[in-house]
């Protein structure tokens, strides 16, 4: 038995200078010097970055292990792209050009955003789940939905309202003047409280969620105005609901979530169904 005692006993793991105990702080300071593994871990403790958020899928998504591996994978950066075999794994007799559009290279950030084949279908769908998920929630809060049912199975209607409230899905909005944008992917207009929301999604790749959010804001602020003056109200809202194409959460999605008077529950639903990207993957393999 002493031949097979490798020192990992209680007694032996507390002595000082023993290397198999290790700080969560050491590790989280190894990672992000990593130098492809850790362009995730930056950006997961950026500034603007909800990290704990960002995390959420791995305690409250109940995804398959495989599943789960795969996101880690993806994250890290080690899927088996063209371009990761090219420059990472050093296959130099491997193209790193994407062998669909065979314009650019076949990374992963190209494949889950950047890839025009991916686009008017399954890009639409991801960014189209996520906006359902927010439609059917601020329809449940106004008390526009009769029954109950999932996201996926979900078909939002143009336009439900009752006697206070109205909540558009994907609809041109008609103004007094006209304006370039006028065709939020949500508005609602509340007239008990006098107060309209526009609602935006957007998917970017990790790197792009600020100035995504920025470029959401500056695009509706006709329609914003144009509404304060048509209906009178106190109040526009314009609120982009932004998550990466990676699963990382920025805190402005959050206020935004809680400014609309929604659960923020809603916010790992989202990022799952961001995540569940396999098939995106697969596409180019």
């Amino acid at each position: 038995m002493k031949a097979l005692d490798k020192g990992f006993t209680a007694l032996n793991l507390r002595e000082p200078g023993n290397n198999v105990v290790r700080l969560e702080r050491d590790m989280k300071n190894e990672w992000g010097q990593k130098q492809l593994h850790g362009r995730y871990y930056a950006l997961l403790t950026a500034e603007g970055t909800d990290s704990l958020a960002s995390c959420q899928w791995l305690t409250k998504g109940h995804l398959f292990p495989e599943t789960e591996g795969f996101v880690m994978a993806m994250q890290d950066q080690v899927i088996a792209t063209k371009a990761y075999r090219r420059w990472v794994l050093g296959e130099s007799l491997v193209h790193d050009k994407c062998r669909m559009c065979n314009s650019t290279s076949e990374s992963i950030q190209h494949i889950v955003s950047g890839f025009s084949v991916l686009a008017p279908k399954e890009y639409l769908f991801r960014h189209n789940n996520v906006a359902k998920i927010i439609h059917k929630a601020l329809c449940s809060k106004f008390g526009l939905l009769k029954t109950e049912v999932s996201y996926y199975k979900y078909n939002p209607p143009t336009l439900l309202q009752n006697a206070h409230t109205k909540v558009y899905w994907d609809t041109q909005i008609v103004t007094d003047r006209s304006v370039a944008n006028n065709k939020p992917d949500i508005l609602v207009m509340d007239r008990k409280d006098r107060v309209a929301h526009i609602v935006d999604i957007a998917i970017p790749n990790d790197d792009n969620m600020q100035k995504s959010r920025g470029g959401k804001i500056r695009k509706y602020q006709d329609l914003s105005f144009q509404l304060r003056e048509m209906y009178n109200l106190d109040k526009t809202t314009i609120a982009p609901l932004i998550l990466s194409t990676s699963g990382l959460v920025p805190r402005t999605m959050v206020t935004a979530v809680n400014e609309l008077g929604l659960s923020t529950g809603l916010v790992v639903v989202a990022q799952k169904t961001v995540l569940l990207v396999r098939k995106f993957l697969s596409a180019a393999h």
